[in-house]
Parts: C-alpha cells; sequence; structure tokens
C-alpha cells in the first residue's frame, strides 16, 4: 500500500464495514502469517492462493476464483443477495 495513492478513509462509526481496517489487517496478515516478509511493490495485495495454500504474490487472483469465494460468503452468511465483484470496488 505504500507508494500508491488510495481514498480509504477509516469508518469509526461502522467498524464492521471500515475498509480501511480490514484491508490493513489483511496486508498485515499476508505480510506476517503468509509470506513472512514485506510486500514488494510488484505483488499483488489479493493473491493467486494454490490449491495447497501456497501464496503466488506476483499472480493476481482470478475473477473466477473470486466469485466462488463470494459465493461461499454470502452463502455462509445466508444473504438472499448475490453480490458481484464490482460491489467491491
Amino acid at each position: 500500500l505504500l507508494g500508491h495513492k488510495h481514498e480509504v478513509y477509516a469508518q469509526p462509526h461502522t467498524p464492521e464495514i471500515c475498509m480501511f481496517t480490514h484491508l490493513h489487517a489483511w496486508v498485515r496478515f499476508l505480510e506476517e502469517v503468509l509470506l513472512q516478509r514485506p510486500l514488494q511493490s510488484d505483488e499483488f495485495v489479493f493473491p493467486r492462493v494454490g490449491t495447497n495454500d501456497v501464496v503466488y504474490p506476483t499472480d493476481e487472483l482470478s475473477y473466477d476464483a473470486m466469485m466462488k469465494m463470494l459465493t461461499w460468503i454470502c452463502t455462509e452468511a445466508a444473504l438472499a443477495s448475490r453480490y458481484m465483484s464490482h460491489c467491491f470496488r
């Protein structure tokens, strides 16, 4: 995230949907747990993860993988609506 310009601001009154908080938590998890090193400038914040749980930080997460994950999340949360990737832009 360093070196890139984002207009993502903290939403302290709605922490459950605060992208600022959740994005930074994800990047910390990615760096500290999954990669065990800092994210490089040419690596993706949402990288491809192989079937053996190996993270490939220079490969972007595919549309199909994202939709599969969103479908699973919506099903587990018992959401009646179907969310698409554009909901997160």
